[in-house]
C-alpha cells in the first residue's frame, strides 16, 4: 500500500499480493488491515483509508530519500534536511516493518487455512470393548468409564453370566456362574 503512491487499491489487488494462489476469505483482509492500523498508532486512521465495498488507499506521506553520507559529519551539524531523512527513514521502517509483519501473518493465516486442518485431528477408530467368542450382550459402563460389566455365556454356548473388564485389558472377571439366567430388574423408586 506504502509503494501505490496514494492509488485506491482494490481488495482483489491486495489480497493478490499478499496470498497468491491461495484462496483467503475477505474477512481475512479486513483483519489484517486492522492488525496494521492498531501497529502504526493513533495517526493510522487517517493514513489507511478504506472505500467501502473496493479497497483501501494509503493516505499518508511517504517520501523516498537516497542518503548520501558526507564525508566529514563532524564539520557540519546534522541539517533541518538530515533530521527530516531521519525521520522518514524511521517511519519508512516502521511502515516497511509493519507491512512485513501484515505479510508474515497473511502467510501463517494462509498455511493455517490450507494445511492447518490436515492431519490435527485424530479420527475416531472404533475399538472393541471385547472381542471373546460368543455372544456378549447387556453392555454397561462404570461410570468413570473406566470398566465394562456384560453378560457372555464364556463362548461354550451354555448359560451367560456376568463378567467385568478393565478397559484395554483382556482379562475379564466372572462375577456370576448361577446357572439360572441373570437379569437385571428396573423397580421404580417409592416415596416413603
Amino acid at each position: 500500500m506504502a509503494e501505490s503512491g496514494g492509488r485506491l487499491l482494490s481488495k482483489r489487488e491486495l489480497m493478490e499480493a499478499l496470498w497468491k494462489d491461495a484462496f483467503v476469505e475477505e474477512a481475512n483482509l479486513s483483519f489484517q488491515v486492522t492488525t496494521l492500523r492498531k501497529a502504526l498508532g493513533e495517526e493510522a486512521r487517517a493514513w489507511i483509508e478504506a472505500v467501502p465495498k473496493y479497497g483501501y488507499r494509503f493516505k499518508a506521506p511517504v517520501a523516498r530519500s537516497d542518503v548520501v553520507e558526507d564525508s566529514h559529519p563532524e564539520a557540519a551539524g546534522p541539517s533541518s534536511v538530515e533530521t527530516a531523512n531521519r525521520g522518514n527513514r524511521w517511519r519508512s521502517w516502521l511502515i516497511g516493518a509493519c507491512v512485513a509483519g501484515l505479510v508474515a501473518a497473511a502467510a501463517l493465516a494462509s498455511w493455517q487455512l490450507r494445511f492447518g486442518g490436515k492431519g490435527t485431528s485424530a479420527a475416531f477408530q472404533v475399538v472393541p470393548a471385547t472381542s471373546y467368542p460368543g455372544p456378549e450382550t447387556t453392555p454397561s459402563f462404570s461410570p468413570d468409564g473406566s470398566q465394562i460389566a456384560f453378560s457372555w455365556n464364556g463362548g461354550r454356548g451354555e448359560n451367560s453370566d456376568i463378567y467385568v473388564k478393565v478397559i484395554g485389558e483382556n482379562r475379564a472377571l466372572r462375577l456370576t456362574s448361577d446357572p439360572r439366567r441373570e437379569r437385571s430388574y428396573n423397580t421404580p423408586k417409592t416415596s416413603i
